[in-house]
């Protein structure tokens, strides 16, 4: 079922793009005509236009062609960018969380590791995760869980800074990933604990149903030396796993 409603809407969506792009060729020409006609006097009859135009210079005439289709292809190629650029963000875009996926994720990160190491400057990311989901999952059913997540999500993602960004690790995990640019080991532990006791605080209201959830945060700064994308999000599992350790979980823990 889910199979047909997204090619139900692929084949929407194919459909709009064509019509956008027949709309704006004929709005194109519509609007070259009528600017021609405004230079053309009143009193001009069809021959003598006709005329005109068979004399007219080649000069002109290469002139003309190419400002028409150097129009067209740039409001055609303004048009097709920009749904590219839709395609291409809702490629990278979790539907659940509304958050950037896992796809955005590793060039996004390996490329602030390589800038960290150019600039001299200081790196570090927060791998959270929620305690017993699938215990959750078991005890709410998959839909009231996945609702939970995706509220959880979108609460972790409101409390950043302008310089963080936050990711939905997999497609169907329960683990949120934090880049934290310009940030030490020090500050991103704050900031950490400063998610854990948001998490833990919100009360999650589902169907008129309250849920309270509680997570676990791994912390790890990146090393200048050594650190590539795996290397640092390695350390960040490891912390969480220590967090993971501890009693009762809903800790944060990290890895020097």
């Amino acid at each position: 079922m889910n199979y047909l409603l997204k090619s139900i809407r692929k084949l929407k969506e194919d459909a709009l793009s064509k019509l956008m792009y027949d709309f704006l060729k004929w709005l194109l020409i519509i609007i070259v005509l009528f600017s021609a006609s405004i230079f053309v006097p009143k009193e001009t009859t069809i021959d003598t236009f006709l005329s005109a135009i068979l004399h007219i210079s080649t000069y002109k005439a290469i002139l003309i062609i190419i400002s028409v289709v150097f129009i067209t292809t740039a409001v055609i190629s303004t048009f097709y960018k920009i749904r590219l650029k839709k395609i291409q963000g809702d490629f990278q875009t979790d539907e659940l969380t509304g958050l950037k996926n896992h796809k955005a994720l590793t060039p996004y990160l390996t490329e602030k590791i390589s800038a960290t190491k150019r600039g001299n400057q200081i790196l570090s990311i927060v791998l959270i995760d929620v305690d017993d989901f699938a215990a959750l999952n078991e005890k709410v059913g998959y839909n009231t869980a996945d609702e939970i997540l995706g509220k959880a999500g979108r609460l972790l993602g409101n409390d950043k800074r302008a310089t963080d960004e936050t990711f939905r690790y997999f497609q169907r995990g329960d683990e949120f990933l934090i880049v934290l640019n310009e940030t030490s080991m020090e500050n991103a532990m704050k900031a950490a604990e400063r998610k854990r006791s948001l998490i833990e605080k919100t009360a999650f209201e589902i169907n008129g149903e309250v849920y309270n959830i509680t997570v676990c945060c791994g912390v790890a700064e990146c090393k200048i030396e050594t650190d590539n994308y795996e290397t640092i999000t390695d350390r960040a599992h490891d912390a969480l796993k220590s967090a993971k350790k501890v009693k009762g979980k809903n800790s944060v823990k990290n890895i020097v």
